[in-house]
């Protein structure tokens, strides 16, 4: 049952503006392809799980950092737009707003390359998490500020290790739960240590593992029409951490989890339109 408040997650990562360009098939090394058009849009694993938990549960809290610039005056627009709190996102004259080149095929397959600007100056102030409920880190910021801000919050700490490398011990210890995808885990062997892994499976689901064993797995929803992978594990994040804070098991938020992921898969956009998790829930319990 949902507490009486809602609970309030706080996302400490990346803000990108994302630069998508829509092709038949990506390019290989020294292959040159044409678009069949070009989008601007919100992105960065941050910025995702922010805009993706606010849905969910109605708000969420941004820490990060934007340039102070143009590019970082509309990100943080497009970041309120999603119910976002932005109070607590910093705009750095110094560094420009983060850029993502993301290409995507017709079968929804993505590739990224990330200029991180402000993003590489991004820390958390424990003023900034103390009313927090959960606290979502993802590694597109610098590692040091991920494990600081995981050791010094007093609540629910939830880490994607994306893009992957090497966990610091501190981190691995003081983390409630990990969410990666399978060739995510594969390559971090310290996720054995973990008391609690979720792992994303693609077209296979997904599956929890405590302490390196597998006790839990959960099919993947159909989608008819792929658009876009590029949020989905975002979503599935925001989803699970956001299941967890209202007081379900994670056997519970895994099954929610890959049917918000599913709906992400179904949206063109890397923040994909998402209903209410209750009504996620409600969909899980009725078996639909």
């Amino acid at each position: 049952m949902a507490p009486a408040t809602t609970p309030l997650i706080a996302i400490l990562g990346s803000i990108n503006l994302d630069i998508t360009l829509h092709v038949d098939d990506l390019p290989r090394p020294g292959q040159t392809v044409l678009a069949h058009h070009a989008t601007r849009g919100l992105g960065g694993k941050g910025a995702n799980q922010a805009a993706a938990a606010a849905q969910l549960l109605g708000t969420s809290r941004m820490i990060g950092a934007v340039g102070d610039d143009p590019e970082g005056l509309w990100l943080l627009d497009r970041l309120a737009s999603f119910g976002v709190d932005i109070s607590m996102v910093r705009q750095d004259d110094t560094h420009p707003s983060g850029v993502a080149l993301i290409g995507v095929d017709k079968r929804g397959e993505n590739s990224i390359m990330v200029s991180p600007g402000a993003n590489s100056t991004v820390t958390a102030p424990s003023t900034t998490t103390a009313d927090a409920d959960a606290l979502m880190i993802q590694f597109e910021i610098p590692l040091d500020s991920a494990t600081q801000a995981a050791e010094d919050f007093r609540g629910f700490v939830a880490v994607n290790p994306s893009p992957t490398q090497p966990i610091p011990a501190p981190l691995i210890h003081r983390a409630d739960l990990f969410v990666v995808n399978a060739d995510e885990y594969h390559g971090l062997p310290e996720l054995a240590q973990a008391k609690l892994v979720a792992v994303t499976l693609g077209a296979n689901g997904a599956e929890i593992r405590e302490n390196g064993r597998v006790t839990h797995s959960a099919p993947a929803h159909t989608v008819a029409h792929p658009a876009n992978t590029v949020g989905a594990g975002d979503a599935f994040f925001a989803a699970f951490v956001s299941a967890i804070v209202v007081g379900h098991d994670p056997r519970e938020a895994l099954s929610v989890s890959t049917l918000v992921a599913a709906a992400a898969v179904a949206d063109a956009a890397s923040q994909p339109s998402l209903g209410r998790l209750e009504d996620y829930v409600a969909q899980v319990s009725s078996g639909s």
